[in-house]
């Protein structure tokens, strides 16, 4: 029997149009002066009907427009100190994964004194900081799950890596997911997004910490995205594809696990050639996925009647399928990226790998040699 412990947060509104209630959700709250922080690129109609719900409560509105594709340390300390000089109450989180996070690690920080690296994480020990404010998240993505987790994955300008911070007041008090905010995503970043989405499912069954509660989230995670994605990326109207991608991303991280290797490249890749995070997703999973085929036989065979496969599958065909979906949605290889296979599985390369600590859970033994090796077949993209 293995033991494990849930700690489900935040809680959650799911239905068309729901985002047009945060105001009245932060009035609830008692908040009167609000920091909305969002993604720069989203449209006006979906920034506005946001936050035009906020002010229509007679909530004073302080915007930061977020232009940070990577969740850069930069943008933390700009949203702690607009927090600090605006004596804010209440923070909205309200873009992808890289803005989510952002605002997240600021909420956590206004009190407490920097550097930010000094409480980034090993094996997510750091410590536990609180959260004074209210916090509200909602996605407008539909794969880095942000919205539901304790981590705060932040590119860190010093140590030149994407750091952890974690903790549980990271989990926002209440969060919106509608796919009418989602309908905006071009078919290139709802396929990346959603290819994290499914990357963070397997993961959190192949690691070593995936229980019974894991099986039954992330399966059905696994189950809406697979059947989901491809329509969403080629109907990008489709309301219900989009619905169901929102829940999936959401599912993908309250299995309460964790992940491997292939989180870990994926940082590490994203972090040193600036690739976004669900586009090294792409590559990274099907390579883990197949890596922990032997510790891992009964959840791959899972994974593989998630995606409506012959559970008899071995874990070849369930990477080659994935891999078949990533081309099938166009999403260029390290090599149409520009990137060298030299570069690609470097000593440098290497290095931020092993620094990253989701790796510590991937179930199969993992050091430098398999780190290369690994990053190796991720630049080869073949198929098992």
């Amino acid at each position: 029997m293995k033991s494990f412990e849930t700690t489900i947060k935040p809680l959650l509104k799911y239905g068309d149009g729901v985002a047009k209630e945060t105001g009245k959700k932060f009035k609830e709250f008692g908040c009167t002066k609000v920091l909305a922080g969002y993604d720069a690129n989203l449209p006006e109609s979906v920034v506005s009907t946001v936050l035009d719900s906020i002010t229509a409560e007679g909530i004073e509105l302080i915007p930061y427009s977020c232009p940070y594709a990577d969740g850069q340390d930069t943008g933390v300390l700009e949203v702690r100190q607009l927090a600090i000089d605006h004596q804010v109450d209440g923070f909205l989180a309200m873009g992808g994964g890289s803005t989510m996070d952002i605002v997240k690690a600021a909420t956590l920080l206004v009190d407490q004194p920097l550097p930010i690296d000094q409480y980034f994480v090993g094996w997510y020990n750091g410590p536990d900081l609180p959260r004074k404010a209210h916090l509200i998240s909602i996605p407008t993505t539909s794969g880095t799950g942000a919205e539901a987790t304790r981590s705060c994955i932040i590119a860190s300008q010093t140590l030149g890596v994407k750091a952890t911070l974690s903790s549980q007041a990271a989990k926002a008090d209440f969060v919106y997911l509608d796919p009418q905010i989602t309908k905006s995503l071009p078919p290139y970043v709802t396929a990346t997004t959603g290819m994290d989405a499914i990357a963070h499912a397997c993961e959190a069954l192949c690691c070593t910490k995936s229980n019974l509660f894991t099986e039954m989230i992330c399966g059905k995670s696994l189950e809406l995205s697979w059947a989901n994605l491809l329509t969403a990326y080629k109907e990008p109207d489709n309301l219900e594809a989009r619905a169901n991608m929102s829940m999936a991303a959401y599912l993908g991280l309250t299995g309460e696990s964790y992940g491997n290797c292939g989180h870990s490249m994926a940082h590490a890749i994203g972090a040193r050639f600036h690739v976004p995070h669900g586009h090294c997703c792409a590559w990274t999973a099907p390579v883990a996925l197949y890596f922990t085929r032997k510790e891992c036989d009964h959840e791959i065979r899972l994974i593989a009647r998630c995606f409506g496969m012959d559970d008899r599958s071995v874990a070849a065909d369930v990477a080659n399928a994935m891999k078949k979906l990533v081309w099938e949605m166009n999403i260029a290889t390290p090599a149409e990226r520009g990137i060298s296979r030299e570069e690609f599985v470097s000593d440098a390369t290497v290095e931020k790998v092993m620094l990253d600590p989701i790796w510590h859970f991937c179930p199969t033994e993992f050091n430098e040699d398999t780190a290369r090796q690994l990053l190796g077949e991720v630049y080869d993209q073949k198929l098992y």
